[in-house]
């Protein structure tokens, strides 16, 4: 992605989760939600210089840092979630909890209420999901984007590929849209 990103003459900052690859700290879900604004921070960008990309769920962070930071220049969205309680929560086995599925939810939405915070969105967005996910339902790309506040969105959902294969099985229609996008931004 840095190479892509490069060709489009963009710098890239990639945030790692914590506990993946070199990065150190806990990962978890809700005491994560600060680290993209804390990393554009440390790194000096001016957050209506920066693109913000979130993929699978990475999405969540990326929504996160456009509703912290609702100046930054674009938002792109591949293969996001909409709802993190509907992707990775419904089916969880609570039965070793000490909180009820009504509590799990409330609690999920206190934090990932993404229908809210996308409608503060206003700057121009790009969501991208392939029709046949496998992963996470194109319906979460549908209410992204149906959420977003932007009058400059796009939504494109590709007939071909999953969620791992979205670059490789789209890659021409997939770099077209980035650079559209990226021509927006810069208007």
């Amino acid at each position: 992605m840095a190479d892509m990103f490069a060709e489009f003459g963009l710098n890239s900052l990639f945030v790692e989760y914590r506990e993946y690859g070199r990065s150190t700290g806990d990962a978890k879900l809700v005491a994560m939600l600060g680290d993209g604004e804390a990393a554009i921070k440390q790194a000096g960008i001016a957050p209506d210089k920066a693109i913000v990309f979130g993929r699978s769920i990475g999405s969540l962070y990326a929504i996160e840092l456009a509703f912290r930071q609702p100046t930054i220049a674009g938002l792109i969205l591949e293969s996001g979630i909409a709802d993190p309680y509907e992707r990775f929560l419904v089916n969880a086995d609570l039965s070793s909890a000490n909180f009820s599925d009504d509590e799990l939810r409330a609690e999920t939405k206190k934090h990932f209420n993404h229908k809210k915070k996308m409608a503060g969105y206003k700057n121009p967005l790009l969501v991208m999901h392939t029709e046949n996910d496998g992963l996470i339902d194109i319906s979460h790309a549908e209410r992204n984007y149906k959420w977003a506040g932007s009058r400059q969105k796009q939504l494109l959902r590709f007939p071909v590929g999953n969620h791992n294969t979205i670059f490789g099985r789209n890659h021409v229609e997939y770099l077209d849209a980035v650079e559209s996008f990226l021509r927006r931004v810069d208007s």
